[in-house]
């Protein structure tokens, strides 16, 4: 992620959250990251100045078993379609791009 220009700036351990608030809790590790790349945020904000409940973009870093573990990434794409401003689908599709890179580079 460094690579394509994010950082992580926030990280949830799901499993230890969970074994603090909940009994008998047996969830394998999962992790949410909130993932963010300063440039493409301020851009964002720029156009749309609530953007800021969609960000950071979350990734998720899950045991599947034996061995495996899954990435998974919020598509920017998807989400900024809902709010209809054609600026934020291009930045969003841009970011979506450097995502995939990254993803393919694990």
């Amino acid at each position: 992620m460094k690579k394509e220009g994010f950082g992580v700036i926030t990280e949830i351990d799901m499993e230890a959250k969970l074994k603090e608030k909940l009994d008998d809790v047996d969830l394998p590790p999962y992790r949410i990251l909130g993932v963010c790349s300063p440039s493409f945020a301020y851009q964002t904000i720029q156009v749309e100045e609530n953007i800021g409940l969609f960000l950071p973009c979350k990734t998720l870093i899950k045991d599947v078993g034996n061995g495996k573990i899954e990435v998974v990434m919020v598509n920017p794409s998807a989400l900024m379609s809902m709010l209809e401003k054609e600026e934020l689908k291009k930045i969003a599709d841009e970011v979506l791009k450097k995502f995939l890179i990254a993803l393919d580079n694990i």
